[in-house]
């Protein structure tokens, strides 16, 4: 099968498609009691727009490319891409059902994985990770369960997922893997989970704001985890940030005001409350990151979605999915910039971002900016900063 027409199922598309348009309802007030004696950071609108230009991004390589007859550089709907210590670079081509390895000039290596339910298949993977040893951990998304691959990419074991799809894992230093399912998340209101290596879950990490009601009114989240296996989550659709303790303890919650209409967000020191009132109706947060000095990267909406940049995913019968309606679709976008924090949630640095961007990832001094749904690219800058 060509692997531009690999099947993608509905189910598993829809449930990623509303990551990008997600409906929420009328919230009047949500609330979340919390343990311990987090520190409370607000950042203002005009202390960031202050901030705007004191980072550079300087486009070095656009990873895919849609016009190429070389299937290993066509990518559909590309979920996440990861760095190892080698300077391996593994792409998560999850329309195309497979892990696809680079060197880091781009130089295509090997590809992991192909579609189907046997061991080493993949069925729509959403993210990888690495163990202390260099085995690859994939988030198998549409086949319930996390597989591991040694480093030469040879199939070596996997753990059911009961009743949790992974949408996003990444490791601990104890080679823990930190799951959030979307899935999951729906039913519980917990925001991730820490499985043992073996696939024994652990415990839990953290609420949402309010427990979910239905799958078409769930706020959604994103999350990396820091080198002192300290867990940092972002929500889709509230301008907040919160750094959880390995424990579990959040000590850190940070919110950034937004140039549109948004929940706002407050904590109450007395009562330890997250108090969070207002519509989530549009998507403020499309992906964070963390580098080694402890600075965290936000990429956040500057405006609400125009019609001309949503689209929907559907299937044309025999399994493959198409966008509708059909393009061409725009190439560039203002809609989103960057935010700069300092390890204490201080906004430090902001710049403005003209590709569309549904994740991102830092590597050393590279941005990564992967635009997974409009041109199933992934754009990596060199990063600098300065007044």
């Amino acid at each position: 099968m060509n692997v531009r027409q690999r099947r993608f199922p509905l189910k598993t598309l829809w449930e990623q498609k509303k990551k990008i348009v997600v409906i929420f309802g009328l919230i009047n007030l949500l609330s979340l009691q919390i343990s311990g004696s987090p520190k409370f950071v607000r950042n203002t609108l005009p202390e960031i727009d202050a901030c705007e230009g004191k980072i550079k991004l300087t486009l070095t390589r656009i990873w895919g490319d849609d016009q190429t007859e070389d299937e290993n550089q066509f990518f559909r709907f590309p979920m996440d891409i990861k760095i190892n210590k080698k300077n391996s670079v593994y792409i998560v081509d999850s329309g195309n059902n497979r892990v696809q390895v680079f060197d880091r000039n781009g130089v295509f290596k090997q590809s992991i994985g192909r579609v189907g339910q046997g061991p080493g298949d993949l069925l729509t993977p959403g993210a990888v990770d690495f163990d202390t040893v260099g085995n690859l951990f994939t988030a198998d998304h549409g086949n319930y369960r996390i597989q591991v691959f040694d480093p030469q990419g040879k199939y070596l074991d996997s753990f059911k997922t009961v009743g949790a799809q992974p949408t996003y894992i990444a490791l601990t230093g104890k080679d823990e893997i930190a799951l959030y399912s979307y899935e999951k998340s729906c039913k519980s209101g917990h925001l991730l989970t820490l499985y043992a290596p073996e696939g024994k879950v652990l415990k839990e990490i953290g609420k949402f704001f309010e427990r979910p009601k239905s799958k078409v009114n769930t706020e959604g989240i994103f999350f990396t985890i820091d080198q002192n296996d300290s867990f940092y989550v972002s929500f889709c659709a509230t301008p907040c940030y919160i750094k959880y303790s390995y424990d579990g303890n959040p000590g850190l919650i940070v919110t950034f005001d937004m140039p549109f209409k948004t929940p706002y967000v407050e904590l109450s020191e007395s009562k330890k409350n997250i108090k969070v009132t207002g519509e989530h109706n549009e998507r403020v947060s499309s992906g964070i990151a963390i580098d080694r000095t402890g600075k965290f990267y936000l990429a956040a909406s500057t405006r609400p979605m125009k019609k001309k940049e949503n689209f929907f995913l559907v299937s044309d019968g025999n399994g493959t999915m198409r966008r509708y309606p059909k393009g061409p679709y725009p190439d560039s976008t203002d809609r989103f910039r960057l935010l700069v924090f300092s390890p204490a949630g201080k906004i430090i640095a902001a710049g403005k971002l003209n590709v569309f961007c549904d994740a991102i990832y830092v590597h050393e001094k590279s941005l990564f900016i992967l635009d997974t749904y409009m041109g199933m690219k992934i754009y990596e800058y060199r990063v600098s900063f300065g007044s």
